[in-house]
């Protein structure tokens, strides 16, 4: 979980729950609390994806996000799991990065719930448009490279 505030003894954490940005407490003696330097932001205006290790942008590419009618929902997120995919050469590449966020415009995806996710590509011809069911795409090197990188907790901010 993402910790967004701390009064006192509880914290406020983003909730890996519909609506997106659902936010609730947790007390500050159920959890083991730790901090990172790290950091993804998707950029849609541009489709680009800078990962941060601090202030240094350790990867950087163009990305697919979502079409008109499926969009990428904005806002501050967090990996919630690292998923080795089957296929490494299908359709979601070698890695899927999920997220606690979920499409706002779909209820459901394929048969489970439409989780934004950060994944590979088998069509890298595709990367720099607006084409996704709203997750978004990246090369398969760079999603290996967050996939071994980038815990589990590590912020994920997608701005317009």
């Amino acid at each position: 979980m993402s910790v967004t505030e701390r009064r006192g003894d509880w914290l406020k954490v983003l909730l890996p729950l519909r609506p997106n940005h659902t936010e609730g407490y947790v007390s500050i003696r159920d959890v083991d609390l730790s901090t990172t330097r790290k950091r993804i932001e998707v950029d849609l205006s541009e489709n680009i994806l800078r990962a941060f290790d601090g202030d240094k942008i350790v990867a950087q590419t163009t990305v697919v996000a979502g079409a008109a009618n499926t969009q990428t929902p904005t806002g501050l997120f967090y990996v919630t799991d690292i998923v080795p995919q089957k296929n490494p050469a299908g359709a979601y590449g070698p890695f899927a990065l999920a997220t606690n966020g979920y499409s706002e415009m779909m209820d459901v995806f394929a048969t489970g719930a439409p989780v934004l996710a950060l994944h590979g590509t088998n069509a890298p011809e595709k990367l720099g448009t607006d084409v996704s069911n709203g997750c978004i795409r990246l090369p398969n090197e760079i999603v290996t490279q967050l996939a071994e990188s980038f815990p589990q907790g590590t912020p994920v901010y997608i701005q317009p």
